[in-house]
């Protein structure tokens, strides 16, 4: 089991990265491209169970951190890597 991963990006966020820096070096598509690449790898490997991604929509809780790595940004609207994650979830049906 892999609990709470992901990747930040201050794309759409209500921060600048400038309390973690290093989210600020990934892209939207970057971010989505990282998660959707990790859950095929978890998913190839057999020996991983539940993938909990961190997080859906963090941003609505005013915390910079949490909203890098939201799948919905701080105006609302759905990032890249909210796509990505449903286009594999879709794909395994």
């Amino acid at each position: 089991m892999v609990t709470r991963f992901g990747w930040g990006t201050t794309d759409g966020a209500s921060g600048d990265g400038s309390d973690i820096p290093y989210v600020s070096l990934n892209s939207d598509e970057e971010q989505a491209g990282y998660i959707a690449d990790a859950l095929v790898v978890g998913n190839e490997r057999g020996d991983i169970g539940a993938m909990v991604l961190y997080n859906l929509n963090g941003c609505t809780v005013g915390n910079n951190a949490s909203c890098y790595y939201s799948l919905i940004d701080a105006s609302g609207a759905a990032r890249t890597a909210f796509g990505a994650v449903a286009s594999l979830a879709l794909s395994d049906e």
